[in-house]
């Protein structure tokens, strides 16, 4: 027994339970808002339709898997990642942007892992929350039981009339006990013209098997306790029910004995109030009580009824379907690429470590005019600057043309940058190579492929008086496939203008063929076994190794975007460390020397001061010091050289200049 909790606290399947329910739920959330929606559009419709509907939400909920349809009005069927929890940025995906901008910067300030901490946060206060789930599932599902005991020990006296209808002094309301075999208690003092309208209600329920559904349910509620709108939904298909019932009893009743069933309603709530031994709430639990909900609304709807016409009925038939068809699925995902025939892996004991290309200075003297038919989402004011792309130390990918670099920074600023992104809010990525395969062309064929596997680094930010300010972003293992001109690079080392070869319609650039990323859950491991080479797929599930070195790259963009010299880069920096060194006068750390423990304090500042890479090393060499700010200056310093050896660690030149990476 210790083993096996000690392998489910190992694997995290306790966790990835709980984040599984709570992604069910908010995309179940969806459905149940335009339940609600539809309930009140609705109302003149037979209530067993609102009845279908809550059913298509007690389906929502039980049913992990859906198909997918490009119709689906659900943002998102996974908001939470399930890798969210051993990812460097944690953030959700809700599937609208908006929210996404607004709260993801929040998420990853708040809760991404720090090097120096024994464990992250976030894990901790999910196994926290997934725990206490856990306990509100034990506690509705005791109280279900114990109500359904309870009450099964008080009916235990009880006398058969007929059939499946049994008498007991206990049954203050007319009420259903039983799954299987479900069994009728109404109290001795009904008779007649009352006890056949309570009967035809309750058989009514059985026919429907609503003594089913109604504990299904609850059972469902139990796992989804935590939600607000479970609750509403549950709270209103129980009144639903009832509802559905008395219309299925009245609809071939004159007015004279609908008016009298109405009586027999407000007699088992009046009559028998006093009756009632405290097991009330365990009937509204578990079965089904006759006389108990809503009655005001059920004597009103009794009185009113109309048979509904048949245009009505087929209509709100055919709504549940639109709706089942729009909420049921989910949103249709990217197709995965995989390697084709034609391409080429690299050998499997190639190692896959990083070297360095070619830097923005150089490159900005050869920079192509046009590269493939990828747009650039660069605001228009920002410079033509080049983001550093990081190789593999194999001999054959020893570096990467500009061409090459253009194409990889043109397709992951287009894929990331929406349209609806307002200009103000700049954009920076970063790429780390760690494999590349070049193919064949196909018979008949003028192009081939190439595909570039690596981790990209995408960084929305805004400029303020703070200094950078991250706004979203995202950083994932992907495959990039350009399709390229087979005599393109001939024709570029050939002795002619630029504009000749650039300009001929029967040669282009390297145009993006498909841009690859892992799919969600259990999808990412597959995905990138599948797809990434042998070599590169160590470094392509280890999402720490390159992440401080790629966050330096985009705020070394950010800074030169922004045009920020010197004294507004010291100004920045200095503005950290005050905010680092400074801890309120209650605090304990008021009275602590520690470096480790100020850093932990203000964790979200020390990282932005990591950030800043090479301007954070130039302001440490021009203001050296001893004390704390000193210190912690120093320790930014020593892992920012830690993520610039672990990129240069296996390169061919051992010597080579950790500074060379941003210059």
């Amino acid at each position: 027994m210790n083993t096996l909790f000690s392998e489910i606290i190992s694997e995290n399947l306790l966790e990835t339970a709980f984040l599984r329910c709570v992604n069910l739920s908010i995309s179940a959330s969806w459905l149940i808002l335009a339940v609600l929606l539809l309930r009140l559009a609705l109302r003149k419709a037979p209530r067993w339709i609102c009845c279908l509907l809550w059913m298509l939400v007690g389906l929502r909920l039980l049913c992990p898997f859906t198909l997918q349809s490009p119709l689906s009005l659900i943002p998102s069927t996974e908001t939470i990642p399930e890798n969210i929890l051993q990812s460097p940025a944690p953030a959700i995906s809700s599937g609208i942007p908006a929210v996404d901008a607004q709260l993801n910067p929040i998420i990853s300030a708040s809760f991404a892992p720090s090097p120096e901490a024994s464990a992250n946060p976030l894990q901790i206060i999910t196994f926290i929350a997934s725990c206490i789930w856990l306990i509100g599932i034990f506690v509705m599902l005791m109280y279900l039981a114990g109500s359904f005991i309870c009450l099964r020990l008080k009916m235990s006296t009880a006398t058969r009339l007929r059939d499946n209808i049994r008498q007991s002094e206990f049954a203050g309301s007319p009420f259903i006990l039983g799954i299987l075999r479900p069994q009728i208690y109404v109290h001795y003092d009904l008779n007649g013209d009352e006890l056949a309208h309570v009967l035809a209600h309750e058989q009514a329920h059985i026919a429907r098997r609503d003594h089913l559904l109604k504990p299904l349910g609850f059972l469902i509620l139990s796992v989804y306790w935590f939600h607000p709108l479970v609750w509403l939904s549950y709270l209103l298909f129980c009144k639903d029910i009832e509802l559905a019932c008395d219309e299925k009893v009245i609809r071939g009743l004159d007015d004279t004995r609908r008016k009298a069933y109405s009586l027999t309603l407000l007699s088992c709530t009046e009559t028998h109030a006093g009756r009632r031994t405290g097991h009330r709430s365990a009937i509204n639990a578990c079965p089904l009580a006759f006389g108990e909900l809503n009655v005001k609304e059920r004597v009103l709807r009794i009185k009113n009824y109309r048979r509904p016409a048949p245009v009505l009925v087929i209509a709100a038939i055919a709504v549940c379907a639109v709706t089942a068809f729009c909420f049921l699925t989910s949103p249709a995902a990217e197709e995965e690429h995989t390697l084709t025939d034609n391409q080429s892996t690299p050998d499997s004991d190639t190692p896959g470590n990083t070297a360095i290309a070619p830097t923005p200075d150089e490159a900005s003297d050869n920079t192509p005019n046009e590269v493939g038919d990828t747009p650039d989402n660069t605001p228009a004011d920002a410079p033509d600057i080049m983001p550093n792309i990081y190789l593999s130390p194999d001999e054959r990918l020893t570096t990467l043309t500009q061409d090459e670099s253009t194409a990889i920074t043109d397709a992951i600023l287009s894929h990331n940058r929406s349209a609806y992104t307002p200009s103000a809010i700049r954009s920076a990525c970063s790429f780390v190579l760690l494999a590349k395969s070049e193919g064949s062309s196909a018979s008949g064929s003028t192009r081939h492929n190439i595909s570039y596997y690596g981790w990209a680094y995408y960084m929305e930010y805004g400029i303020t008086d703070q200094g950078i300010q991250d706004i979203s972003g995202s950083h994932i293992p992907v495959i990039l496939t350009f399709s390229l001109d087979n005599d393109y690079h001939r024709m570029l080392s050939m002795s002619m203008p630029e504009a000749v070869y650039r300009e001929s319609e029967a040669l282009k650039g390297y145009v993006l063929e498909d841009y690859w990323i892992p799919g969600d859950g259990k999808y990412y491991e597959e995905g990138i076994r599948k797809n990434f080479p042998p070599f590169a797929q160590a470094d392509a599930f280890d999402s720490q190794k390159y992440l401080l070195l790629q966050e330096m790259e985009c705020y070394r963009q950010a800074v030169l975007t922004a045009g920020l010299d010197t004294d507004s880069i010291d100004l920045i920096l200095e503005q950290l460390l005050d905010t680092i060194c400074s801890v309120p006068v209650w605090s304990e750390l008021s009275a602590s020397s520690s470096t480790q423990d100020y850093i932990g304090y203000h964790l979200t500042e020390y990282r932005r001061l990591t950030y800043y890479g090479e301007y954070t090393l130039d302001y440490s060499e021009r203001h050296p010091g001893q004390d704390l700010r000193g210190q912690i200056l120093l320790r930014a310093c020593e892992d920012i050289h830690n993520a610039i050896l672990t990129a240069t660690s296996n390169s061919d030149d051992s010597s080579m200049d950790s500074s060379m990476v941003f210059h």
